[in-house]
């Protein structure tokens, strides 16, 4: 399953902490957080779903914009390597909090027989 892919290629990353969707209690440092976004049939065969697209979101926080940029290339290498590809990357920065916030969408093709 993608989950546990994508979660050991992010828990793999140094010097941040991965968790599906939010932590229950925010730790200090780069945060990691990711979630699924889609998962459609991409490609029908025999009456039958042949592949799906997977959809999945990566959120990175910390509160040097540096940090963030640096974990975004780690990220995109460490779901590289497990088939994702990048469709979309955003900076933000988060008022409340104070986080500088790099949001980016990913996506792969997976066969599904």
């Amino acid at each position: 399953m993608w989950q546990e892919e994508v979660y050991r290629a992010l828990d793999g990353i140094p010097a941040a902490s991965a968790c599906f969707m939010y932590p229950d209690e925010w730790p200090d440092g780069t945060v990691i957080t990711y979630a699924g976004l889609n998962d459609v049939p991409e490609e029908l065969a025999d009456d039958g779903e042949y592949t799906a697209r997977i959809e999945i979101k990566v959120d990175i926080w910390d509160k040097e914009p540096a940090k963030t940029r640096d974990t975004a290339r780690l990220v995109i290498q460490a779901l590289a390597a497990v088939g994702f590809t990048r469709t979309y990357c955003a900076d933000l920065y988060e008022t409340q909090s104070r986080l500088h916030h790099k949001t980016m969408r990913f996506c792969r093709v997976e066969c599904t027989t």
